[in-house]
C-alpha cells in the first residue's frame, strides 16, 4: 500500500451503524421521552408510540445515551452505555420511579437529591455476592448505601447481590456526581469473570439512574 492510499484511509469517514432501544415503565412503553446521545456524537430523539428510538454512531465506539422521561410519569432520568456493534441488540431502559427511590427511606436512608443512583445488572449470574467498584480520576467513589433483592424480590440493605436472591440487580444510592468506571467484584464460587457490556466510563448525575451491565454467565457476547 502506498502512502497516498494510507492517507485516503485515514481521511475516510467512520462507518456508522444503527443502534436502537426502547423505554419502559412498569412494563409499558414510555411515549414522548427525550433521548439524548451524549457521546461519541451529539443528537436527540423522542420515543415513538412503542417507546422506541434509534441513533447512528460509528461502529466499534461506546455510545452514551440519556433518557429523560416526561415529568408526568414520575420516573427518574436514566443513563446507559451501548457498545455500537454490527449487529447490536436492542437495549431496554427500565425506568425507576422517583417514588420507588423515595421508598428506600423506610430503611432509615436519606436520599440526597444532589447525588446519583447506580444500577448494576450482573446478567446470568448464578450465585450471590457480586458487587462493583466505582472509580473516578481521584480514586474509589463510595456510595452512600447499597440495595440488593432477595428471593421474593424484596429490597435488602447490601453492597453485594444476595445468595439465593433473584440474582442480578444491585442498586447503589447517593453516589457522588462525575464520570466513573465500573469494575466487578466476583464471588469465589462464580466460576468465571464478568465481562463489561457498556461504555467503560459513564457519568453520574444528580437525581439520575446510571445503569451498567455485566455479562457473568456462559456467554461472553454482550451484543
Amino acid at each position: 500500500m502506498c502512502i497516498r492510499d494510507r492517507e485516503a484511509e485515514a481521511d475516510a469517514p467512520p462507518v456508522l451503524r444503527r443502534f436502537s432501544g426502547t423505554v419502559e415503565l412498569d412494563g409499558k412503553p414510555v411515549v414522548g421521552a427525550r433521548v439524548d446521545l451524549m457521546a461519541p456524537l451529539l443528537a436527540s430523539a423522542m420515543t415513538d408510540a412503542t417507546g422506541a428510538f434509534f441513533f447512528l454512531a460509528p461502529v466499534g465506539t461506546s455510545a452514551i445515551v440519556k433518557v429523560v422521561p416526561p415529568a408526568a410519569t414520575g420516573a427518574l432520568a436514566m443513563i446507559r452505555g451501548v457498545q455500537v456493534t454490527d449487529p447490536s441488540r436492542i437495549r431496554v431502559f427500565y425506568l425507576l420511579r422517583a417514588s420507588d427511590a423515595k421508598a428506600l427511606e423506610a430503611f432509615g436512608l436519606t436520599i440526597d437529591p444532589t447525588k446519583g443512583i447506580v444500577e448494576t445488572d450482573f446478567r446470568n449470574a448464578q450465585t450471590g455476592g457480586y458487587g462493583v467498584t466505582l472509580k473516578n480520576a481521584s480514586g474509589t467513589v463510595s456510595p452512600g448505601f447499597g440495595i440488593a433483592f432477595d428471593a421474593t424480590e424484596s429490597p435488602v440493605l447490601s453492597t453485594v447481590t444476595v445468595t439465593g436472591g433473584n440474582g442480578s440487580t444491585l442498586l447503589y444510592g447517593n453516589v457522588p456526581t462525575g464520570n466513573v468506571s465500573f469494575t466487578p467484584t466476583v464471588p469465589g464460587d462464580a466460576g468465571r469473570p464478568c465481562q463489561p457490556c457498556d461504555a467503560p466510563e459513564l457519568p453520574i448525575q444528580a437525581g439520575t439512574v446510571t445503569w451498567f451491565d455485566f455479562e457473568c454467565g456462559s456467554a461472553t457476547d454482550c451484543r
